[in-house]
C-alpha cells in the first residue's frame, strides 16, 4: 500500500503531534529571543559607556585648559551611538545612526586636521596617508567594506579601526604604539576565546570566559591610558586629536564587542541556556 506525502505527513503529525508542536513554539520562542534584547546587552553596553566615561575623565583631567566643546563632543558621540544602540535590531535604523556616528566623527576629524595641520604628517606615512587616507581613504574603505557585506556594522569597525591605526601610527611612538597593538591582538584572542566557547558549549558554564567580556574593554581603552602620560607621545600634546582618538577608541571597542558577541552567538547562547532552563523545570 501506498502514501502521498501529504498522507505520510498526517501520519506523522498524529503520532507526534505534541512533540512538533512544542518543538515548532520552542523555534519560535528563539526567534523572538534573537530579537529582543537579552539583560546580558544592558550589562555589557553599560561596561562600556563606563570604560568610556572613564576615558573621557582621563580627557578632562589631562587637558584641563582645553575648551569644552572637546568633551561635549565626546560625550554627543556617545549619545548618537546609545541611541544607534536601542534600535540595534531594527537595520534601517540602526544603519541610519550608523552613518550619523560615521558624519559626526568624520567632521571631528575635519576640524582637528584643520587646527592641528602639521603635526599629522611624520616621516613613516607623509603627507598622502595622513590626510588622504584619513579624510578620503576611510569613507571609500568603509563604502568598500558595505558593498561587500552589505554590514553596517562591519562598515563602522572598519571605519574606527582604520582611523585608530592611522593616528596611532603618526602620533604616538613605536614601544607605546606597539604596546598598544599587543592590547588589541590580546581583545582579539580574548574574542576568539569566547567564540570556541559558544561552539563548545561551555560559554555560560566557563566562569574565565564570562569575565573575559569585560577585559576586552579594559584591554582596548583602560590600558593604553597608561602609557599617555608619556611626553613624547604627541597626542599628549594635542587636545583635538586626543579627543577624537579617545572617541574612536572607546566606540570602537564597544562595537567590536558587541559585533563579536553577536555574531559568534554568545547571546543566543543566554537564550538557549534561558530555554533549557525553563524545559527542566516544566
Amino acid at each position: 500500500m501506498t502514501y502521498t506525502i501529504d498522507e505520510d505527513e498526517r501520519r506523522i503529525r498524529e503520532k507526534y503531534g505534541d512533540l512538533l508542536k512544542g518543538l515548532e513554539e520552542d523555534e519560535k520562542e528563539c526567534e523572538s529571543n534573537a530579537n529582543r534584547f537579552h539583560s546580558r546587552h544592558y550589562v555589557d553596553i553599560t561596561a562600556g559607556i563606563i570604560v568610556y566615561l572613564l576615558s573621557l575623565w582621563f580627557f578632562v583631567a589631562s587637558f584641563p585648559d582645553a575648551s569644552n566643546f572637546l568633551w561635549m563632543g565626546m560625550a554627543a558621540a556617545l549619545v548618537i551611538y546609545v541611541k544607534r544602540w536601542r534600535v540595534y535590531y531594527f537595520t534601517e535604523l540602526r544603519i541610519r545612526y550608523t552613518l550619523a556616528v560615521m558624519f559626526f566623527i568624520h567632521i571631528w576629524l575635519g576640524l582637528a586636521l584643520f587646527f592641528e595641520t602639521g603635526h599629522v604628517d611624520n616621516a613613516l606615512f607623509g603627507w598622502f596617508l595622513s590626510y588622504g587616507y584619513c579624510l578620503l581613504g576611510m569613507p571609500l574603505l568603509a563604502y568598500w567594506v558595505w558593498r561587500k557585506r552589505q554590514d553596517d556594522r562591519l562598515m563602522l569597525l572598519a571605519y574606527l579601526s582604520g582611523l585608530w591605526f592611522i593616528l596611532l601610527c603618526c602620533l604616538v611612538p613605536a614601544p607605546d604604539r606597539f604596546l598598544i597593538f599587543f592590547c588589541a591582538v590580546v581583545a582579539y584572542l580574548s574574542m576568539c576565546l569566547i567564540g570556541y566557547r559558544v561552539r563548545e558549549g561551555t560559554f555560560i558554564k566557563d566562569p574565565m570566559t564570562l569575565r573575559s567580556i569585560p577585559h576586552i574593554l579594559i584591554v582596548l581603552v583602560l590600558i593604553p591610558l597608561s602609557f599617555f602620560p608619556n611626553q613624547k607621545i604627541l597626542l599628549r600634546h594635542l587636545p583635538e586629536f586626543m579627543s577624537l582618538y579617545l572617541m574612536v577608541a572607546g566606540l570602537g571597542a564597544i562595537e567590536y564587542l558587541f559585533y563579536g558577541l553577536e555574531e559568534c552567538g554568545a547571546f543566543r547562547a543566554y537564550d538557549w541556556a534561558e530555554l533549557e532552563e525553563k524545559r527542566r523545570k516544566g
